[in-house]
């Protein structure tokens, strides 16, 4: 039985490797690479991330063929199960990228909008609190006071130290490395092309993290984004503020919310604001 991929990642390793299904949910079918990330098999591009193919058939296979702790071999073309192979030839790339266009639409006034609406409709859970003052929990407390410690004693335009927020929280991807993202997405958006002040300290903390928390900051650091985010930033762009909300809103538990945080508390540390 052969399942072909119609759109993959950015990056597909060539070289052949051994691995396992690592996690299955209802819109993905993740595969565990020796690297300790994930490619996901995902049932539609909405949900694409850059270790991505979508391959909607593998959601309708009997339960027998793929399931957790399943053994799958990639050959550097296909992904070999036992009793089938998903075959990525002829797949279109994708890339996942802010343009210039989408950033040069996002202006200071926008992103002050956009705090405000965020403000108001942020829930309490995960890293709001950090940029919206309201109830914190615990997570948010800890990213507050770490923060307030990386920052102590420098000067205003110093980067502090974010790699703490490295797993950082539960979730498949937990919520400190949701507000990193959000960071690397601010740099982008404010025009660091490949000159991130994080990317180091971030990268050498990525063993902290789960896989799913090592999947979305590799592509991250590579300036590659899911596609909730873009879409987001798209909307954002246009000046539809209550609809790249909505978008952030419906990504996770609190996964979108956390994004926005970094992204908003990356502008506010640079002054954007002013």
């Amino acid at each position: 039985m052969i399942f072909q991929a119609r759109l993959t990642g950015s990056f597909v390793p060539q070289s052949p490797w051994d691995g396992l299904v690592g996690a299955m949910y209802s819109k993905a079918v993740n595969i565990l690479h020796p690297d300790g990330f994930f490619i996901s098999f995902l049932p539609d591009s909405m949900g694409m991330s850059v270790f991505g193919l979508v391959a909607p058939e593998v959601f309708n296979r009997p339960s027998n063929l793929i399931h957790e702790g399943a053994k799958v071999r990639w050959t550097g073309k296909s992904f070999i199960f036992d009793d089938f192979r998903i075959d990525t030839g002829g797949t279109v790339l994708w890339e996942g990228v802010i343009t210039r266009e989408i950033a040069s639409g996002i202006t200071p006034e926008v992103i002050k909008d956009f705090l405000a609406e965020y403000i108001d409709h942020a829930p309490a859970e995960g890293l709001a609190p950090v940029v919206t003052g309201g109830s914190r929990n615990i997570h948010s407390r800890f990213a507050l006071r770490f923060l307030s410690k990386a920052t102590e004693g420098k000067g205003d335009k110093v980067p502090p130290d974010l790699s703490g927020f490295v797993g950082l929280g539960p979730g498949f991807t937990p919520s400190g490395d949701d507000f990193l993202t959000g960071v690397l997405l601010g740099e982008q958006i404010q025009g660091r092309w490949g000159e991130s002040l994080w990317g180091d300290s971030i990268r050498q903390a990525l063993p902290g993290t789960s896989c799913g928390g090592k999947t979305l900051l590799l592509g991250a650091l590579e300036g590659r984004f899911p596609a909730y985010l873009l879409r987001s930033m798209e909307q954002l762009a246009s000046g539809d503020i209550s609809g790249s909300l909505e978008t952030i809103g419906s990504h996770g538990a609190t996964s979108g919310w956390d994004a926005a945080a970094g992204f908003l508390w990356f502008f506010e540390w640079m002054d954007i604001f002013c």
